[in-house]
């Protein structure tokens, strides 16, 4: 039986700011598994129920993770496409994925109810010109609407039972980047009423503040959704919108330490006995960092892996420059790589780290859209869900297998590039690299090779 946890589903309620006390108790939760409401200063939580989250926060089934590259993402997400029934309420950052696209289309001009929320770079696209030309209702939100997630036939009017729709979620844009080239995690819920009220009231807040394409389809707003108790939190809660003469917005209303992701992410840090994984594109976070160095000196192990654009050695001595934490927290006694694949990073070509995890205890996964940094709080809508299940053995196995790509092929590439007098190879296959081993195959280069 899986230990009960709250720690997100009560931070998903805070609506001031917690006293140190506080986070130490989400802390005593996250490797205890006792309800933390009472131990929360009074005032900090909303007047609304609290019921633990027991071990079928995720459903009686749970969910079964699919990782990219392969694993047939773009598939399923078709799969689910094709069994659209009435509506398709879609928030995703970057959509380009040609099948997927022509798919979603096909829906709204087979008279599905079809909305989409993208991220404001798509206000004046040709991409969503077509969109609405299908009968696509698009609306985008600024400043950043980094979501990746749809919810398929999905609560509209009264009545509609959210425990019948489908959520599909995670790291993923609807690219094919994200479906056969990046790292990314993709999540497939059904039958998680609890999840799928709570992502349909993020939807309907975007929804209701954001701004409208110039096309001609207009579909009716949902019923009003009330956010659910459930294992995800939404960086909307550190905003609030406003008005302006251009149209909605979103602005900051906390510092970023006290926003709701980060204090959960650091929560979880700061419970792990024994051993902590993480795989994400970024690590820009002064308090993730001073909460695994916390780590490190209880003799928790700590593994991470980076996409190759974080890595800016040689680190700086001052620990609060962000763009070098990553080396400090190696030199701190973190086991830190970096997934690399070519000699200069160029998106047409790149293999990138793209998931967004942290696994604590090998038991409890944190994912989903929020990439480790200051702005990803503060200024993009994001999610970062909990799961607690057998799904997280998934992660574990993805996250040993991910953290040694490459491991012993250095020596033959170093040879290869000595080969072409350090004018090659500009790509090649994944490894995963150390910041010693990432200096000594940036030395083997030429300055301007690959360039």
């Amino acid at each position: 039986m899986r230990t009960p946890l709250a720690v997100l589903a009560s931070l998903a309620l805070l609506s001031g700011p917690v006293r140190a006390a506080s986070l130490e108790a989400l802390s005593r939760e996250a490797a205890s598994g006792f309800n933390i409401a009472a131990e929360l200063p009074v005032g900090a939580l909303r007047p609304l129920p609290q019921p633990p989250i027991a071990g079928a926060a995720v459903g009686p089934r749970g969910v079964q993770p699919r990782f990219s590259p392969g694993a047939g993402v773009d598939a399923q997400i078709l799969k689910r496409l094709d069994g659209v029934r009435r509506s398709a309420d879609i928030a995703m950052y970057s959509f380009s994925h040609a099948s997927l696209v022509a798919r979603v289309k096909a829906l709204a001009k087979e008279g599905r109810k079809v909305r989409l929320v993208l991220n404001d770079a798509n206000k004046n696209s040709e991409a969503a010109k077509a969109f609405e030309d299908a009968g696509v209702d698009v609306r985008y939100v600024t400043p950043v609407m980094h979501h990746k997630f749809a919810i398929l036939d999905g609560p509209q009017v009264p009545g509609d039972d959210p425990s019948k729709a489908v959520l599909l979620t995670g790291s993923g844009n609807w690219s094919a980047s994200s479906a056969r080239a990046f790292d990314e995690d993709f999540l497939d819920f059904e039958g998680e009423a609890a999840l799928v009220r709570a992502f349909q009231a993020e939807f309907n807040l975007l929804w209701s503040r954001s701004r409208d394409f110039p096309g001609k389809v207009r579909h009716q707003d949902t019923a009003a959704m009330e956010p659910a108790d459930a294992p995800v939190l939404f960086t909307s809660a550190n905003m609030e919108a406003r008005e302006t003469s251009g149209g909605w917005t979103f602005s900051p209303k906390v510092a970023a330490e006290d926003g709701v992701a980060g204090r959960s992410i650091v929560a979880a840090m700061d419970g792990a006995g024994k051993r902590i994984r993480i795989a994400s594109a970024h690590f820009r976070r002064k308090d993730f960092y001073a909460a695994l160095v916390r780590a490190l000196e209880r003799g928790v192990r700590v593994d991470m892996l980076l996409d190759q654009q974080e890595y800016n050695g040689p680190a700086a001595k001052n620990p609060a420059d962000p763009e070098h934490l990553d080396e400090l927290l190696g030199r701190a006694g973190a086991d830190v790589r970096y997934k690399t694949y070519s000699r200069v990073w160029k998106h047409q070509t790149a293999k990138q780290m793209h998931a967004k995890y942290l696994i604590a205890d090998d038991r409890l996964v944190l994912t989903g859209s929020f990439n480790w940094s200051d702005n990803a709080e503060l200024r993009t809508m994001d999610n970062l869900l909990r799961l607690s299940g057998p799904e997280a053995a998934s992660y574990v196995e993805h996250h040993s297998r991910i953290f040694d790509y490459g491991r012993g092929t250095l020596d033959e590439l170093l040879g290869a590039v000595k080969g072409q007098k350090g004018r090659g190879p500009c790509d090649f296959q994944p490894m995963s690299l150390s910041a010693d081993e990432m200096r000594r195959l940036r030395a083997s280069y030429s300055w301007d090779a690959c360039r």
